[in-house]
């Protein structure tokens, strides 16, 4: 399988090559989600942060967020607070009041999947936020040998079985070509 260096790599690529999470719908849907569910100046991690889009909005509304990247550090995280590490190796954290995974989940390599999720309800002191695709999608980069950049494809019930019992899930819908989940602990 796919190691978290070639993934990194990948992402790194993606992010200076393509215009891969630039113009993302789904940032205004979560800000939308964070205002209806947690009051302003709450502590937010955003797992699979990117390139900082839905950051810097959350940060405009008045939220303390910080990040989580695999790729390492990019022009975009300047003024940013970014850990550099897969989420499930994030220690010594005070729980945030949310964790979001928007769109980020689909591209853990699968044996690592569960640790990830474990470490989002850990790292969760209230509520979760989830946006999972549930279609393929394929590598802009074509020299690249990771062809599907979605490690992961299933329905909106196979993640509901996976975050069961872990949170009492509050809210599901589709939009922007995602499955969003509302969880609280």
């Amino acid at each position: 399988m796919y190691s978290q260096r070639s993934l990194s790599e990948l992402y790194r690529r993606l992010y200076r090559e393509t215009d891969y999470g630039e113009k993302d719908p789904r940032a205004r849907y979560f800000v939308d989600l964070v205002r209806m569910y947690i009051q302003k100046g709450s502590r937010i991690l955003d797992v699979g942060c990117g390139r900082g889009i839905l950051m810097r909005e959350l940060l405009k509304e008045g939220y303390q967020v910080e990040g989580v990247e695999i790729t390492g550090p990019l022009p975009e995280h300047e003024n940013l607070v970014v850990h550099y590490l897969p989420v499930q190796s994030l220690n010594g954290l005070e729980p945030y009041d949310a964790v979001i995974a928007s769109d980020t989940l689909e591209h853990i390599p699968p044996k690592e999947l569960i640790p990830a999720i474990e470490k989002i309800v850990q790292l969760s002191g209230n509520y979760i936020f989830v946006s999972v695709p549930d279609k393929a999608a394929h590598n802009p980069l074509l020299d690249h040998p990771i062809r599907n950049i979605h490690l992961i494809v299933k329905k909106l019930d196979w993640w509901l079985d996976l975050f069961s019992g872990k949170v009492k899930i509050l809210r599901t819908f589709r939009a922007a070509r995602s499955n969003f989940i509302v969880g609280q602990k």
